[in-house]
């Protein structure tokens, strides 16, 4: 075993920490597609000057993108866009907001095999939610399938805004809570598959 060469790896397997650094940067890539997607159904073309500054303001407060993001795929689900999962989208990444910003902004820890994370949503007092292995694996893939749905979607319209969705694309399947408190499993052998 080596030395670990930064002080959060004394406190966290190298594991746990990969599989935080990939959700956090799948999220980032979920509110700039979210924030893409936006500005093309405004009808700014990708590469303006306007639909960049608009992308980066939008990325500024994630509760507001989200909004202006429903109301996106709401639109493009009124024009007739044939593709189910749009409003469901919107309202997924609504509802799972709060994980990202509790995996952000928490204070991660490892006990017996759980990763224990210290957060709360502003003004709250902070609590000590306990996650294992399948809890973690399954945000990761269920913010996977939301990036690959956005890029999907965000491309299509690129191409061809009367057709910006179709069928079978990578689906979302949302896990109520994926991050939300779980019991205390016995000590996992780390986050492999």
């Amino acid at each position: 075993m080596t030395e670990p060469r930064y002080q959060v790896q004394e406190d966290l397997p190298d594991d746990y920490l990969l599989a935080l650094g990939i959700y956090m940067q799948t999220c980032a890539r979920i509110e700039l597609w979210a924030a893409r997607l936006v500005c093309l159904a405004e009808g700014l073309e990708k590469t303006s000057d306007e639909s960049i500054a608009r992308t980066d303001k939008l990325r500024m407060d994630t509760g507001k993108l989200v909004k202006k993001l429903k109301a996106s795929l709401e639109g493009l689900a009124r024009q007739g866009l044939n593709d189910p999962e749009l409003i469901g989208l919107g309202e997924w990444i609504e509802a799972n907001l709060k994980f990202r910003h509790l995996a952000v902004h928490g204070v991660h820890g490892a006990l017996e095999g759980s990763i224990m994370l210290e957060a709360a949503p502003k003004n709250e007092r902070p609590k000590v939610l306990a996650l294992d292995a399948p809890a973690i694996l399954g945000a990761l893939d269920d913010a996977d399938r939301i990036l690959r749905k956005l890029r999907v979607i965000a491309k299509q319209h690129e191409r061809d805004p009367a057709r910006a969705t179709s069928p079978g694309s990578a689906r979302p399947s949302p896990r109520e809570g994926a991050l939300a408190t779980q019991p205390a499993a016995a000590p996992s052998s780390g986050l492999a598959r």
